[in-house]
């Protein structure tokens, strides 16, 4: 929620840091008073400080170095005054104590400026510090090194204050020129590292309150998402959504204390530009807009449309005002202005936005969507297990490792009392699945021989995996084997050479293949618990085309090894499933200019493996993708893919907009086959206590969906060749189907009936009597599958229809 206030501003007070005021131990150092190489102290340009400046960076070999003295160990923010007469903004290459720090950029200039260049930790002592020609000149003043503690502290006594990013304190970030347009001196930029690059802010501030927090910025390079932080409290995550040019968005309210405040921008996901950071006092209190949230519905009528109640009436202003009511799509029309009315929505996915408004400008909004789809049909995709014995949906959560030691290791550090919390955990929330994942990296798993290629397997892989597969089995949960993922061309300690070669050499392929696949997949071949193989996890990571990887290989390699894996395991399990987890539906359907690399027909021309097709479709999602990409407002019919689709990852506490109930709730009604958060051992997005609600809402409201039978999750279960306590007849049958048992019913009966590929065909309630019967008249002649569920008891029975 956004929340914009139009009060009354007298003026606007714009800060910077004036040039020449410094801390009382604040060290300076004149740049004349350094070891010169190739350049040369001059006098010609007016306003320099001490006896001259430095001039002549021309060659790549030109530098200045000066040596400074450090009384006490602190952070300390780095300052150079300059000029810069060439033609263009330039860089200099700055080092201390002979270690490159990065890159300082210097904005044209004829007379001397100060910039912000670095903050480091510097040691008691003597330190020297370099600058070096990159690409154009430079003339050096002098140098300002201050202790962060001395820094001089921004009070916010106006009613709107404007903070320069460039008058910041830089943490692994930098202040740069080149984009146009921005206020102060520069903006702040080289946010590519999550977590460690950011900038900081102090503000003292006279009274404990709300403030309203605007930053300035760009964003060129696309969406991108980063972090808000206050007084080191929890992280807000910030969307910035594309711009070429510099503008602003509002944060919304924000509490601060009397005193330091300090305000940090953090490097979440995607680089962009920050120009200010904007700190108003409200006038008045701003009205709460409140719609009845997001809105999912059938077309009942099958008309392509349907009637939907919009209710802000929920909306408050604290101070009593009536409020004006504004509800917009996305394109900007506007559909109504009125508290509460009806509107009909084709079917379809509909961005709404609510705004209301006092009669003094305070405004709030409140976005939602609507969803009207054919959901009668959508519920029907379930994911097939078992060779076709149950069809379920898949409600689950990542586990991907186990703790952050493990990482890429938990083939050979099993831990029995670990898994045994981590599974169940997930059987209390109401889960029936987890995501595994296995080599991961190539850093322990598989082996690998002298040559470079796949030798073998550890001796103790197969029998943890299955230590695994057994355990969750007892407690109704199903796995995904994820064997790889992006990271195994990441720098993680792995042989990068040897596992880029078993992406691209087909004899490396194969010899992973023979040596580590097959030998996993025959040993491990028919476990209960095995939900699907899954050839990677988020390959596009590592490819030219997508990638962010340390290294780089092409989407062809990629679908050459994922056909060829696939082949492999077909042919040594034919009753396996296989899939692949894509980083997105940008790789894995055809809609809206996007390409499906693991469609069939491109997998086997890539790998020449007839066999090497995916059975089931993973797909993750995260809000940097973009609503057009977003499984949880279209329905699974929409990608045009024929095939189970599993949302693979997505945040665990949910999306913008979107809680985690109504995660699982929206993948379950749209026709996935199944839905897993992102995840237990990554707490970034709240781990396992948020994705809980989300599993308990799918097993409290479909538990014959989510329980998985021949586990301790049922009390009784009837099977074909176990049991004569539940008939069904004729068999085969044309019109009726009896259900005849010598059992009582223990509560609501509910049936489906599937085909083999696990498409639910039909539905419905039985009655409490011992023999009932259902219509199958509308069935095609074939071989189907019907379940039977009650509180306690589960059967499970094969009929054909003639």
């Amino acid at each position: 929620m956004c929340r914009i206030f139009f009060g009354v501003i007298n003026f606007l007070i714009f800060y910077t840091v004036p040039a020449g005021v410094f801390s009382q131990n604040a060290i300076i150092v004149e740049a004349e008073s350094g070891v010169l190489n190739g350049t040369q102290i001059s006098k010609d340009r007016p306003g320099y400080s001490g006896s001259g400046y430095v001039t002549g960076f021309d060659n790549p070999n030109d530098q200045l170095e000066v040596t400074f003295d450090v009384a006490r160990a602190d952070e300390y923010k780095i300052e150079i005054s300059y000029a810069n007469p060439g033609l263009n903004n330039t860089g200099a290459q700055l080092l201390l104590d002979n270690q490159l720090y990065g890159e300082v950029k210097f904005a044209k200039t004829d007379s001397f400026q100060i910039v912000n260049a670095a903050t480091i930790s510097l040691t008691t002592g003597s330190h020297q510090l370099r600058l070096q020609f990159k690409d154009a000149p430079i003339q050096p003043d002098y140098f300002v090194f201050t202790p962060l503690e001395e820094l001089p502290v921004l009070k916010l006594d106006q009613p709107v204050v404007r903070i320069e990013a460039e008058d910041g304190i830089l943490l692994g970030t930098r202040v740069e020129f080149g984009t146009p347009g921005f206020s102060g001196t520069g903006y702040v930029s080289n946010f590519d590292t999550p977590d460690d690059d950011k900038l900081r802010i102090l503000v003292d501030v006279p009274e404990a309150k709300e403030y309203v927090v605007s930053i300035g910025f760009a964003s060129p390079y696309g969406y991108k998402e980063n972090y808000l932080r206050i007084n080191n409290g929890p992280l807000q995550t910030i969307i910035f959504e594309q711009s070429e040019q510099f503008g602003s968005i509002n944060t919304g309210r924000q509490s601060l204390k009397t005193g330091l405040n300090t305000l940090e921008i953090i490097h979440f996901w995607g680089w962009f530009e920050l120009d200010y950071l904007e700190i108003s006092q409200i006038t008045g209190q701003a009205p709460m807009a409140k719609s009845q949230g997001n809105i999912l519905l059938n077309d009942d009528l099958n008309d392509g449309q349907e009637s939907v109640t919009l209710d802000g009436t929920a909306s408050v202003d604290p101070d009593g005002d009536d409020l004006s009511f504004l509800w917009q799509l996305e394109d900007g029309s506007i559909v109504g202005t009125e508290a509460m009315f009806n509107y009909s929505f084709a079917i379809g996915t509909h961005q709404v936005t609510l705004t209301v408004t006092d009669p003094a400008g305070n405004s709030d909004v409140d976005r939602f969507v609507v969803i009207v789809a054919d959901l009668a049909n959508q519920e029907r995709n379930r994911l097939s297990i078992r060779g076709g014995t149950d069809s379920l949906f898949m409600s689950g959560m990542n586990i991907a490792w186990t703790t952050g030691s493990n990482f890429a290791k938990d083939l050979i550090n099993y831990n029995e009392s670990t898994w045994i919390t981590i599974l169940e955990d997930i059987k209390r929330a109401g889960g029936n699945a987890m995501r595994w994942w296995l080599h991961t990296n190539g850093s322990v798993s598989p082996l690998f021989g002298t040559d470079g290629k796949v030798s073998g397997l550890r001796e103790s892989t197969i029998s943890n995996i299955r230590k695994v597969l057994d355990l969750a089995y007892k407690r109704g949960i199903m796995v995904s084997l994820c064997l790889w993922s992006f990271d195994m061309l990441q720098e993680q300690g792995q042989n990068l050479d040897y596992t880029r070669k078993l992406l691209e050499d087909s004899s490396a392929t194969l010899a992973y293949i023979n040596n580590a696949l097959i030998p996993m997949v025959i040993g491990l071949k028919a476990h209960p618990a095995i939900m699907t193989w899954e050839i990677f996890n988020e390959p596009e990571g590592m490819t030219i085309e997508y990638g962010w990887s340390a290294q780089r290989t092409t989407m062809f390699d990629i679908q050459k090894f994922v056909n060829r894996c696939a082949g492999a395991i077909h042919r040594t399990d034919p009753d396996a499933i296989v899939s692949n987890g894509s980083a997105s539906f940008e790789t894995a359907s055809d809609i809206n200019g996007s390409i499906d690399y693991y469609r069939d027909d491109r997998l086997r021309e890539a790998g020449g493996d007839a066999d090497g097709t995916l059975d089931l479709i993973q797909v993750h999602y995260y809000d940097h993708f973009g609503i057009e990409k977003s499984p949880f407002h279209f329905p699974a019919s929409y990608w045009q893919i024929n095939k189970p689709i599993i949302i693979g990852e997505f945040p665990s506490g949910g999306i913008v907009g979107f809680t985690s109930e109504e995660c699982y709730q929206y993948a379950y009604q749209l026709g996935y086959a199944g839905a897993m958060a992102w995840s237990y051992s990554d707490t970034q997005f709240g781990g396992f206590p948020a994705a809980r609600p989300g599993m308990g809402v799918l097993y409290a409201n479909y538990p014959e969906d989510i329980i998985v039978p021949d586990t301790n999750s049922v009390t009784t279960i009837w099977q074909d060749d176990l049991s004569t306590t539940l008939q069904i007849y004729p068999n085969p049958v044309a019109n009726e189907l009896h259900i005849l048992t010598d059992r009582e019913w223990s509560g609501k009966a509910t049936f489906q009936i599937y085909n083999t590929q696990g498409q639910l065909l039909q539905r419905g309630m039985l009655p409490f009597s011992n023999e009932q019967t259902i219509a199958v008249n509308e069935l095609r002649p074939g071989q189907y599958i019907v379940r039977i569920h009650d509180l306690k008891l589960l059967a499970i029975k094969r009929f054909v229809k003639i």
